[in-house]
């Protein structure tokens, strides 16, 4: 459904403090946000539209407990520094930025702190927004049914992440050459595959139809 079809008055969105600044000093105030009129993700609704990935409050949350928790494996706070030197190669590409203006942000956001990336919630008027809408390509939309899969899985991923870099060793980072570090990479691949007991996902059909549509 279009932007401009929908009932609901308000839109929301979230994004890191450190995306909002570069926005605000290099793009002339302009802010390029994924917006949603569904604040939450609840699989268990009937008016389910949204996936985790797509969730502003999953989005704030995540954000919020990696910055509080000053965890070095943060997946999200990685993503969004992605993310923002992601939008400044776009940007570029548009010629809306210049070279200059686009190696500052890719240095900004690899120097960052966590802490720069606490997460701010956007509560958007929709009426406001229609004029800049733009509608996302099917192909670069959130998968529910995969985000659903891996969210309940999530457990086990970590687990097996666990047991991959303190059991298996494959998280070093005193390699003096590549050859040392791929068979270092490879031989511990191949004795966690070895390991008798090992946590599986059991994903269904279901899930496994849908990481292949992903």
């Amino acid at each position: 459904m279009s932007l401009k079809d929908s009932q609901h008055p308000i839109l929301y969105s979230a994004m890191s403090t450190l995306a909002y600044n570069i926005n605000k000093k290099y793009y002339g105030d302009k802010h390029y946000l994924w917006c949603t009129p569904y604040f939450g993700s609840d699989f268990q609704s009937p008016h389910f539209t949204v996936p985790p990935s797509s969730s502003p409050l999953e989005i704030y949350n995540t954000l919020k407990n990696e910055v509080d928790g000053a965890d070095l494996h943060n997946t999200k706070i990685k993503l969004n520094r992605r993310g923002i030197r992601n939008g400044a190669g776009i940007m570029l590409k548009l010629k809306k930025i210049t070279q200059e203006i686009h190696d500052e942000i890719v240095a900004v956001s690899k120097l960052a702190k966590d802490q720069q990336f606490k997460p701010l919630l956007c509560v958007i008027s929709r009426l406001e927004a229609v004029p800049f809408y733009q509608k996302v390509d099917v192909k670069d939309r959130a998968n529910p049914l995969w985000d659903r899969a891996m969210l309940s899985k999530r457990f086990i991923i970590e687990t097996i992440n666990d047991q991959l870099k303190n059991i298996s060793y494959i998280e070093h980072s005193r390699h003096r050459s590549m050859k040392g570090f791929m068979l270092n990479l490879l031989a511990g691949l191949v004795a966690y595959c070895l390991k008798e007991n090992k946590p599986r996902l059991n994903l269904t059909d279901v899930e496994h139809n849908a990481m292949v549509v992903a």
